[in-house]
């Protein structure tokens, strides 16, 4: 009884991660869309809008005018790059959720393939980057990996999800 009661909550977190990863991968293939819409000039724009009274207060060395001075250094190349990753990385990962919410077999193995790699990625850009934010998404993408290898091994029984 007490293995029902852990497996269903391992269950019900894996459910709870999956749907927060799909909306997370919406936001990607929309923000990619965006950025692809809007523009190399409009962003900048909207950059120097959004940090003109920083830049006012403090004109020299602040982050307003890091962000400003990347925006304005910001390629045509890498818009198109950063807009077809987000855009790509966005749909491969909402294909691949749906399949798992619905429990389709071949979802499994193909996710943790895909996410595994994702997660290696990652943590290379970890390594070169030491991006605090980057350590707490691996760490929770691992974790994700980890509950897809369980829930794939149930499917795999044939158990009934809870």
């Amino acid at each position: 009884m007490k293995a029902k009661l852990v497996d269903r909550e391992i269950f019900e977190t894996f459910r709870v991660l999956t749907f927060f990863k799909f909306l997370f991968a919406l936001s990607e293939f929309i923000a990619g869309i965006v950025i692809f819409a809007i523009g190399r000039n409009n962003l900048v724009n909207f950059v120097i809008s959004v940090a003109q009274r920083e830049l006012l207060e403090d004109g020299n060395g602040s982050i307003a005018g890091y962000i400003v001075n990347l925006a304005q250094n910001f390629s045509i190349k890498a818009e198109i790059f950063i807009a077809l990753y987000l855009i790509i990385h966005g749909i491969v990962k909402i294909i691949l959720l749906y399949g798992v919410w619905n429990r389709k077999k071949i979802a499994y193995p193909v996710s943790i393939l895909v996410f595994s790699l994702f997660l290696i990625y990652q943590i290379r850009l970890y390594l070169t980057n030491f991006s605090s934010w980057l350590l707490v998404l691996s760490v929770i993408d691992l974790a994700y990996v980890a509950l897809l290898i369980f829930e794939f091994l149930t499917v795999r029984k044939g158990s009934k999800p809870y």
